[in-house]
């Protein structure tokens, strides 16, 4: 829910049925496609990479956060630029911690969770 939390930040935003994304038994599901100028592309470093999806629902706007990854028309990940670390995914990666994608999104936010700490 965190990432349909962020959305509703400031905005009216609609969760939306989607088909096709609620697959519980699989590692991974579908492609993602990240924009190149996200903070979530200089984290992992890739465009295209494949994620799991446990979700029945999606939000229907970013509100004020920049849409930075999708599946189709489905939003997949937001992020608000010039923050430390203020990113939502759609997807689970604490489900596949074992995934080189997943620990490098994990890792960012732990040096972010430092940096933080050093300013305060």
């Amino acid at each position: 829910m965190g990432m349909q939390v962020m959305a509703q930040y400031n905005n009216d935003n609609k969760n939306v049925k989607v088909e096709g994304h609620q697959e519980l038994d699989k590692k991974y599901v579908h492609n993602i496609k990240i924009n190149k100028n996200s903070i979530l592309f200089n984290i992992i470093q890739k465009d295209n990479i494949m994620v799991n999806s446990m979700h029945s629902y999606a939000i229907s706007n970013s509100g004020e956060y920049n849409v930075v990854a999708r599946c189709g028309s489905v939003i997949e990940a937001i992020e608000m630029e010039n923050e430390l670390f203020n990113i939502g995914v759609q997807w689970h990666p604490e489900k596949n911690l074992d995934d080189v994608n997943s620990v490098k999104l994990f890792s960012a936010f732990i040096q972010a969770c430092k940096v933080y700490k050093k300013l305060n």
